[in-house]
């Protein structure tokens, strides 16, 4: 009491220093566990007093910095007192949500996100000055250790509610956690500064200029901006019985990615929020568990079973996303996707589908002929399926017999997780994904979440190019290039395992006898040119994929002691003259790492153009 009597003396002072004339007695207008909000009628107007526990006694000054440095939608703070934990501001009109529930506006809803989106977005770059003021660290990086130091605290817990069973689980479900914030990390959304308690009842709205302020910044951390957009989305559809299908939630969703859709498509964010939510119920129950920690622990009393509710929401998110069905409806689509076996029937308006995307397309379609659209013992050979939607092709794929995926779709929405899924059932093993990088990129981060113990091994974003063969410069060859033939299996597989194991690739899990097989197929076909030095086999190169009049090389490669020679320049051209004059070609692409500037260098001087990205991602099971 003697306390709250300082704080009211100290705040009458302050006010009448600074010019306030004081009309009538202050009125507390909130009482939490860990705050209250006291208001003074003066002759400007409406002030507040805030109290705060220590812990969460940043407030003022980082409403002051987001004020000041910023010129954010906040409070303008008048003074603060360090010592006694409160401060006092300006008021800035009423609560938002009153408004609305006397008169439903979603506009207004919208308006609200887009002000604390410009603060994420502004602040983004400045969080140094934030961590400095001790500002919580709750970035993905760091969640999985919060998230154990809370399952951590037994006691707590059990005193919430949560049983014995309960409590394992979710020590359990640690390493899924881990796996949930990398897959998130990977759509590069950069993190930022986050209210943690982002709602319409902590903003408030002139009703005359209907200009807004969020209030409320206590609870502060850093860590990715979805989490805090998830509370205001959940808090709207509890307060307005609004539903995640319906238009309006989904205008408010569209607008929490504002700032972000250059860095992301559509389909990405969507994914991106998606897992946000999954993940959501930790960063809610971190927030609870910070305001207990911050507060006397009788004063929540009433609050019994929150904390456990929250965990028990991350154990019902990640039940419900391994749960889902080879035929599902997907949260951005409205439509039933059907994936069905390649057949006769389908055989036609597949090949016409894949041709729409032929250079990225070349190995399914090569696979395809030369294997068949069914699993045989071929090291290439898999089972063809079409994804369908309402009757039509949307994607084609292939789960190969060592477990790589080829995949195409028609880049209009992700279908990564029916993918996935549709690959889990076959009798082959999944291990790794290759495509079109915006294909494969999303299918892999799916399938990571998907399998467990799934570690992943290569992750390359490879340059596509493409050469038109009319604009194919001749070099006149000085050395031996030939046809590779059975006699070379030695030294070719000696040159190719280096290769692979160079890339880091090892894709070729195979045994020496299928390898050779493979070998002997291709050699047949005259896929394979090798460049001798005194006889020796030191340069390979080869078409991987060719279909109509389009091929693709690769496997380019040469021995290490014979480099810097200009000796793979020489082979690939008399490759490429091979296709051009031999096997009739008119188009060849090609694919080599984003950073291997000397590749690079050599096809734009022989002619390839950029077109794209390709994706190569391997990975392996873990007991």
């Amino acid at each position: 009491m003697e306390k709250n009597t300082e704080i009211i003396n100290w705040a009458k002072e302050s006010l009448g220093a600074k010019g306030y004339i004081l009309n009538g007695s202050p009125e507390v207008v909130q009482a939490t566990p860990w705050s209250s909000v006291t208001r003074f009628s003066t002759s400007s107007g409406h002030v507040y007093l805030k109290q705060t526990p220590p812990g969460l006694s940043l407030e003022p000054v980082i409403t002051k910095i987001l004020h000041a440095q910023f010129h954010a939608s906040v409070p303008e703070v008048i003074a603060m007192n360090k010592d006694l934990d409160c401060f006092l501001m300006e008021g800035c009109g009423f609560s938002l949500r009153e408004l609305l529930k006397s008169n439903f506006q979603p506009d207004l809803l919208c308006q609200a996100i887009k002000e604390y989106t410009y603060i994420q977005a502004v602040v983004g770059e400045h969080l140094d000055m934030f961590f400095e003021l001790g500002v919580p660290d709750w970035r993905l990086e760091k969640l999985p250790l919060l998230y154990d130091e809370l399952v951590g605290k037994e006691d707590l817990l059990q005193a919430d509610g949560m049983t014995t069973d309960e409590l394992r689980l979710l020590q359990e479900l640690s390493s899924k956690l881990l796996s949930m914030c990398d897959i998130l990390s990977g759509f590069k959304i950069p993190p930022t500064l986050d209210h943690c308690d982002f709602h319409d009842g902590n903003i408030l709205i002139e009703p005359d200029t209907k200009n807004m302020t969020i209030i409320d910044w206590g609870e502060t951390v850093i860590t990715h901006p979805f989490f805090s957009l998830i509370t205001f989305l959940n808090t709207a559809v509890r307060h307005y019985s609004l539903k995640e299908v319906d238009q309006v939630y989904v205008d408010l969703q569209d607008a929490c990615f504002e700032n972000w859709h250059e860095l992301l498509s559509q389909v990405r964010l969507v994914e991106a929020i998606s897992l946000s939510k999954k993940l959501w119920p930790v960063y809610a129950a971190l927030g609870f568990c910070r305001l207990m920690m911050s507060s006397q622990a009788e004063e929540f009393k009433s609050l019994f079973g929150r904390l456990s509710g929250c965990l028990r929401g991350f154990i019902k998110a990640t039940e419900e996303y391994d749960g889902v069905t080879e035929c599902c409806v997907m949260e951005f689509l409205s439509d039933k996707m059907e994936v069905v076996l390649l057949n006769k029937s389908l055989e036609k308006q597949t090949v016409e589908f894949l041709n729409k995307h032929e250079e990225t397309s070349l190995f399914l379609l090569s696979n395809l002929k030369n294997y068949g659209a069914t699993l045989t013992d071929d090291t290439y050979s898999g089972n063809f399926k079409c994804l369908l939607k309402n009757k039509e092709i949307v994607a084609v794929f292939a789960l190969t017999r060592i477990g790589n995926l080829l995949v195409q779709t028609d880049h209009k929405a992700d279908y990564s997780e029916v993918i996935v899924n549709a690959c889990l059932k076959e009798s082959v093993s999944f291990r790794g994904v290759i495509s079109d990088w915006e294909i494969a990129k999303p299918i892999w981060e799916c399938a990571k979440l998907r399998i467990p113990f799934f570690k992943e091994n290569v992750c390359k974003k490879e340059i596509l190019f493409k050469l038109s063969m009319g604009n194919l410069v001749n070099i006149e060859s000085k050395h031996t290039i030939e046809y590779l033939k059975e006699s070379n299996y030695a030294e070719w597989s000696a040159l190719h395992r280096v290769l692979m194991s160079e890339l880091k690739l090892n894709l070729d899990q195979e045994d020496a006898e299928a390898e050779r097989k493979r070998f002997l197929q291709d050699t047949n076909n005259k896929n394979w040119l090798g460049l001798f030095v005194d006889g020796r086999l030191v340069s390979i190169a080869a078409y991987i994929a060719r279909f109509g009049n389009t091929g693709q090389i690769g496997s380019i490669f040469t021995a290490s002691d014979m480099r810097r020679r200009g000796l793979m320049k020489e082979l690939i051209v008399q490759l490429l003259l091979d296709g051009k004059n031999n096997k009739k070609m008119e188009k060849v692409i090609l694919f080599t790492d984003e950073n291997n500037y000397a590749a690079i260098g050599l096809y734009e001087g022989l002619g390839f153009k950029r077109i794209g990205y390709f994706g190569l991602l391997f990975g392996e099971h873990q007991n």
